[in-house]
């Protein structure tokens, strides 16, 4: 792998990583989140923000 690829490859797991964060992870789900992290960038931030999404519905549903 090349340096530039590994420091993109971090940089899309933090941003997998702070969408789930709080969440306790598994090694199996966290070796999930490293291969997506190694996707194109607009599919990380796609998949980041969904996580996001989905986690804020949950929580709004929850005060109700």
């Amino acid at each position: 792998m090349t340096d530039r690829f590994q420091k993109t490859q971090a940089r899309q797991l933090a941003i997998l990583l702070d969408a789930l964060d709080g969440v306790e992870l598994t090694d199996a789900e966290r070796s999930t989140l490293e291969w997506l992290a190694s996707w194109e960038p607009h599919t990380v931030t796609n998949i980041a923000a969904l996580i996001t999404r989905a986690r804020l519905t949950s929580r709004e549903a929850l005060r109700d």
